[in-house]
């Protein structure tokens, strides 16, 4: 093993738990005889706070200590020749660091410090006055869907879903109002899952594939670290690839999705993060998960090849757009949230009477029964509602409705 390959060990042993390193602080006190031993050939177990006998034999196995001094009553120990004291401090130092970033992080997602999704826009009051006439001649789902991903052409049902959870609402009274939104496909390479996925991280939202999770979704394992749900928390994310990830970032996906925290046990932290996010989905396969859990994304939309006559429109498409930045209409669409996301969409008494009896006949008329289906309805009416900086009424519930089961069918005919 080589000298680096030790600093390495020791890196991750202070990483793992604090006991660790405070050990190896003392160690290079005594090293440095900044600190007094009781052995005449090196320090010994109760020298080394912290230390106990299976730490010490970590070490020894490790070759990062060696005896110097055995007998029937003590025995005395020393680094190991290929280690120095500033090698072992150099590690130290560097640990400290990182949790102190750590603990700054961790700080600012548990005191709900994060930047807000959109927080950085700035619209001015031309653009209100624009955003104002669209709204008045056009429903806004129909006019700015395009914008999401404008360099896609197609998939307009996704993108109407994930521009109505891009609207949704911020969970309150202990009910959730995020929408999401879960494309998948064995045969979907091509056909634009990916990059809409991707074009999440232009609006300020994060993204994620399956080579992109090293310092883990839910929380770092070996640090404590607030995950990539938590450090999003208040804004809107993507997942690639989530039939291909470690079960349990996948459950932490889900329990995000649905609870808008992150339940964890790492190194010498444990608790829950708040990881309140919009979330939006991309895997190849649902087999990994069971009914309960494919039903807690409110759209599901299984991706498969386009069609020839598809292709030749998207031909077109793409041979006029090609080369042609699209990052005017990105910008637009973030100036148009973040000012539909300044109103909340409320809901009067009359208006929860009218859509219980609307609900209450879809569930009659379809005989689905889940009750995550109703609260779906809620949601995207809600965020339809906003959308176009209006209340609720009983036609955003019946278009919600209506929306929600043209995708259930979709997937029936699968």
């Amino acid at each position: 093993m080589t000298t680096n390959d030790k600093k390495e060990v020791i890196r991750d042993l202070c990483r793992k738990k604090a006991d660790y390193l405070i050990a190896f602080r003392d160690i290079a006190s005594l090293v440095k005889e900044e600190k007094k031993k009781t052995g005449n050939f090196g320090f010994t177990i109760s020298d080394v706070r912290k230390m106990n006998p299976h730490f010490l034999g970590v070490l020894k196995s490790e070759g990062i200590i060696k005896i110097t001094y055995e007998s029937h009553k003590r025995h005395d120990f020393w680094i190991a020749d290929d280690l120095t004291v500033d090698d072992i401090e150099e590690v130290v130092k560097e640990v400290e660091s990182e949790k102190e970033v750590i603990s700054e992080m961790a700080k600012k997602v548990l005191t709900d410090q994060t930047q807000e999704f959109l927080d950085e826009v700035e619209v001015t009051p031309k653009e209100i006055k624009r955003f104002e006439k669209i709204l008045s001649e056009h429903d806004a789902l129909d006019y700015f869907y395009q914008n999401v991903c404008p360099k896609l052409e197609g998939m307009e049902k996704p993108r109407k879903a994930v521009l109505l959870a891009l609207a949704s609402h911020w969970d309150e009274a202990g009910d959730r109002y995020r929408i999401g939104v879960l494309m998948f496909g064995k045969w979907s390479t091509g056909t634009g899952k990916t990059p809409l996925l991707m074009w999440i991280k232009q609006l300020g939202g994060g993204y994620v594939g399956r080579t992109t999770t090293s310092s883990g979704l839910t929380v770092n394992l070996r640090t404590g670290a607030p995950g990539f749900f938590a450090r999003f928390h208040r804004s809107a994310c993507a997942v690639d690839e989530i039939d291909k990830l470690e079960k349990n970032d996948r459950d932490g996906t889900l329990q995000a999705l649905e609870e808008g925290v992150i339940s964890f046990e790492a190194a010498d932290v444990k608790g829950d993060y708040p990881a309140e996010a919009i979330i939006l989905g991309g895997a190849n396969s649902i087999s990994h998960f069971t009914p309960e859990q494919f039903a807690r994304w409110d759209f599901r939309f299984h991706i498969e090849p386009y069609s020839i006559e598809e292709a030749q429109d998207i031909a077109d498409y793409i041979s006029l757009t090609m080369g042609k930045p699209k990052d005017k209409e990105t910008e637009e669409l973030k100036k148009f949230l973040k000012w539909v996301r300044s109103r909340r969409a409320e809901i009067s008494d009359d208006v929860r009477k009218e859509g219980a009896e609307l609900i209450k006949e879809y569930i009659r008329r379809s005989e689905n029964t889940d009750i995550r289906r109703i609260q779906a309805i809620w949601r995207v009416a809600r965020s339809w509602a906003r959308l176009n900086r209006s209340d609720v009424t009983g036609e955003y519930v019946a278009k919600a409705i209506v929306m929600l089961e043209e995708n259930d069918s979709l997937l029936e005919e699968d």
